[in-house]
């Protein structure tokens, strides 16, 4: 267990007798972004107001008012800023209580210990004393503000600019000041020496002279001379057995005595095996160019190190990576990577891409294995295992697309950040109901087919943002941790799946993981950590549990794929690609396909795939849309989806195939009216959707009066009160063969040339909503939805031999606020059977419409279902991430959605 203890009188006294002049500089913020970071006081000082050289985002907080008589005070900062990741020196301005004193200039790749110092306005002055380096090699340290105590008698009021330097470098000023304060962890750490376990003291010393201080209980003594700031050791100190309470005495050389109370919480031998690997991002941190040299010089790394070691293990996330490797690689390179992948120092898994599965439709899941099937047939690799990294959930049609490939295993390792409500960035209850829990998944219960699903419970990243000398120490406060959270939870298992990559996504082969396991397995008896690949991890699991594997079926429907509606246009079209694809395909069999033709589709599925490749775009998308790292990022994403626009054409010329053609809207016999009655349909002159339709012989009406069918509703802003409807226009009906029309023109802030064209099939009594407009940029966030106020007791979206029930198929954890669909969408209501579908979107807003209002500054999700009394919505397009693939999005839109009763 882990208690930690702030001292509040005792660091006032320490002011008060050693430094009368130095006071605390931080004590409540007022405004800025705020951010959890790594600083030299670790765990005691780990949340920070940022503010960047961009001109737009100030920091502002309070300092304690100076109540001694002294002419100067001053205030001291824990702050830190980019160096190591600076290209250039960066200026930020510092104010007091709205007047500038100073401008403090920063400077970039900075080494060993350095200082900044100057005068400021109004007999002010400042110094920065560098203390350490992040793994990133960026500068922390203190900041000290000397100004007259005049100015500190009433407000004190600090604020920190970055001038506009169209520059993501950054300055930050940590939430902290200094106080006495102990973290002590009892850990479930076992000493092999002395058969005790380990506890970790840290102590934050904010006295400057050394001073030695006695820990006594009654189960150990120790001692330990502390240096002023940061502390921290380690003492075996219980028995293994040892269980219930214990007081821990902590006495000063002037006899001071704190008593710390710790639990001993029982401790069971658990191995760790470590599934290291690098996770692929293709953008955010790097452009995609510069991701494809990492990653290959990833592979080059690992072969290295197999020649050296000789037992290491590294998993190749995506096959992307491998084949980026592939064209640059030497005939010998070429030669030890087949060799390290045979030999089992490299473990290659089945996706090309980490993609969002609820973007594609089964054929999709389908390209995403091509490549792995490539390698296999070139190299006679055995492929057994997938990993899924960072998004949280998959589609039935992608689990099902490994088990029709004969993939055995399925690692997850969902986006984890350990402060979050849910454990991770928008991932829901993903880690709290799947994490270390593992399953056989099968198409159906009774099929022969079957995938074991395991879930790492700390997702991927548990590991990120370490310094390289402070591995070891972290590794020991992380692992105890989680084995008191495995033991408080009733893990029922000795065996546990660890994901690791080094330092961040597309992080670096960890070298010298082999020497820190057999380090650590010299000085614990448990828990173990093993260096393992997926297939034996997994293997192992079956043999020693095959009885208690759960079997399901379903989905665990995911999260993330809302943020690819950050470029709907672009998503519309390609999901049009993919339909085209595959009537084309369809229409031309396999064995008459040219070899021109299959080198076409090739690239088609591999551009398709790394479309929708998870990574959304620059890490700053929201924060600098403009700068050439953003729009950049945007421009290569965008090309996959523009070559294989360009291959289509090549490919539909080569076949000499003409393609289906596009309904014309214009077409037909005009009667311009206001009259909103159209025979089959009654259009809504407050909203322009349909308050009523005549369809096979039964009425229908909204089941909600205050929408209308195919209603389009736009958001302004997050905030999910803040709702503005079109206002209608004018009305056009005319009729053809068969068919009756209607065009409803609109008038919407921010949209143009905005339209509904409804056709109703007067023989199957569809009806479809053809809609189009011109789309302003709109840099503040914003949502467009369409209404479907229908009734409903089951609801399928997906309609095939073993259909997915809302509520009933999707696994613990699924996302219930809106489904991915691939098709079309049943609403089974008693007797009656509606049809819905989309061809251009992908998402299905269920019981109401997304709220983006966070708490704790992360989005929040429903953990109820939706009941049948709620309405659905199409979920149009949104820019809520805090990183888009653009920060807004404009352009011209046209989709269609069509309504058909079943008989």
């Amino acid at each position: 267990m882990k208690f930690l203890i702030l001292i509040l009188l005792f660091p006032m006294l320490c002011w008060a007798k050693n430094s009368q002049d130095t006071i605390p500089g931080y004590m409540r913020k007022i405004d800025g972004e705020v951010i959890q970071y790594y600083s030299p006081l670790q765990q005691f000082a780990d949340q920070s107001l940022l503010t960047r050289a961009n001109g737009n985002s100030p920091i502002i907080w309070t300092a304690p008012q100076y109540t001694n008589h002294k002419k100067t005070v001053v205030y001291e900062l824990l702050v830190g800023h980019s160096t190591g990741t600076s290209s250039g020196e960066r200026k930020f301005d510092v104010s007091l209580n709205g007047n500038e004193l100073f401008t403090l200039t920063t400077s970039p790749q900075q080494n060993g210990h350095y200082t900044y110092s100057g005068a400021g306005k109004s007999g002010t002055s400042f110094q920065f004393i560098h203390q350490s380096y992040d793994l990133n090699n960026d500068g922390f340290g203190f900041l000290y503000i000397t100004i007259p105590a005049a100015l500190a008698k009433k407000q004190t009021q600090f604020s920190i600019k970055g001038q506009n330097q169209s520059s993501r470098d950054w300055f930050m000023v940590f939430q902290y000041a200094r106080n006495l304060k102990f973290d002590v962890q009892v850990t479930s750490l076992v000493t092999r020496k002395e058969l005790k376990r380990v506890v970790n003291f840290f102590i934050d010393w904010p006295i400057k002279t050394e001073e030695e201080i006695q820990f006594q209980s009654k189960f150990f003594q120790c001692s330990q001379l502390l240096h002023q700031g940061y502390n921290s050791f380690q003492w075996p100190a219980y028995a293994a057995s040892s269980t219930g309470f214990d007081t821990i005495l902590m006495i000063t050389k002037s006899k001071d005595i704190y008593r710390i109370p710790v639990v001993l919480s029982a401790v069971k031998p658990i191995e760790f095996h470590i599934i290291h690997h690098s996770h692929n991002d293709i953008g955010y941190s790097h452009l995609q160019t510069e991701v494809a040299t990492i990653q290959s010089n990833n592979i080059r790394q690992a072969i290295q190190w197999s020649e050296i070691e000789g037992q290491p293990k590294w998993h190749v996330e995506s096959l992307w990576a491998v084949e980026q490797f592939l064209k640059t690689a030497t005939e010998e390179e070429e030669k030890a990577f087949v060799l390290a992948v045979k030999s089992g120092n490299i473990i290659l898994t089945a996706n090309y891409a980490n993609v969002l599965t609820g973007l594609c439709v089964g054929e999709e899941q389908k390209w995403n294995l091509e490549y792995a099937r490539f390698l296999t047939e070139k190299y006679g690799f055995d492929i057994q295992s997938a990993m899924i990294t960072d998004i949280p959930g998959i589609t039935y049609s992608a689990l099902k697309a490994y088990t029709d490939r004969g993939i055995k295993y399925l690692s997850l390792g969902p986006n984890y950040v350990e402060t979050q409500a849910d454990h991770g960035d928008r991932v829901g209850g993903i880690i709290r109901e799947q994490g270390d829990q593992f399953f056989y998944w099968k198409p159906n219960l009774k099929s022969e087919e079957k995938l074991l699903v395991w879930t790492a419970g700390k997702g991927y990243s548990y590991f990120h943002n370490i310094p390289e000398h402070l591995k070891k120490i972290e590794f020991e406060k992380r692992l105890s941790k989680y084995c008191n959270e495995l033991i408080e939870n009733n893990y029922p298992y000795s065996i546990v799946q660890l994901r690791y990559t080094k330092k961040a996504d597309n992080g670096p082969v960890d070298t010298t993981l082999c020497a820190l396991i057999q380090q650590w397995n010299n000085q614990y008896v448990y828990p173990k950590l093993i260096l393992d690949d997926i297939p034996h991890l997994f293997k192992q699991m079956e043999d020693s549990y095959s009885q208690s594997i759960p079997v399901k079926t379903g989905e665990m429907s995911p999260y993330w794929e809302d943020g690819a509606y950050s470029t709907a246009v672009e998503e519309m079209e390609a999901r049009d690609l993919v339909r085209k694809i595959l009537d084309w395909e369809q229409r031309t069999p396999p064995n008459s396909r040219t070899s021109i033709q299959l080198h076409l589709l090739q690239s088609i599925h591999k551009n398709l795939v790394l479309f929708h490749e998870h990574t959304w775009g620059s890490w700053c998308s929201i924060s600098d849309p403009e700068i050439p790292f953003t729009t950049d990022q945007w421009n290569i994403k965008k090309s996959y989806l523009d070559s294989a626009l360009v291959q289509y054409n090549k490919l539909v010329a080569n076949s000499k195939m003409q393609e289906k053609p596009s309904v014309d809207y214009d077409a037909g016999f005009y009667s311009r009216n206001s009259n909103t009655t159209a025979n089959n349909f009654l259009i809504d002159p407050q909203t322009g959707g349909l308050s009523h339709i005549q369809m096979r012989g039964k009425s229908i009406s909204p089941r909600i009066d205050t929408l209308s069918f195919f209603q389009l509703i736009y958001r302004h802003k997050i905030n999910p009160t803040h709702t503005i409807n079109p206002k209608l226009v004018r009305i056009d009906t005319f009729t053809t063969i068969g068919h009756q029309w209607a065009t409803v023109f609109l008038e919407l802030p921010g949209f143009s040339e905005l339209t509904i064209t409804y056709d109703m099939n007067l023989i199957s009594g569809e009806i479809k909503a053809h809609y189009s407009f011109q789309k302003a940029e709109v840099k503040d966030k914003e949502s467009l939805h369409i209404a479907f106020p229908l009734p409903w007791k089951s609801l399928l979206y997906r309609t095939d031999s073993e259909p997915s029930i809302y509520g009933k198929s999707q696994l613990p954890g699924s996302n219930k606020e809106f489904i991915c669909v691939e098709k079309d969408v049943k609403l089974i209501n008693n007797t009656t059977v509606f049809r819905l579908s989309s061809p251009q979107m992908a998402l299905l807003e269920v019981g109401g419409m997304i709220d983006e209002n966070q708490k704790n500054g992360a989005k929040v999700w429903s953990e109820e279902w939706a009941n049948n009394n709620s309405p659905l919505f199409w979920y149009v397009l949104n820019n809520y991430w805090h990183t888009n693939y653009k920060a807004y999005q404009s352009g011209h839109f046209q989709f269609d959605v069509t309504l058909q009763l079943d008989q």
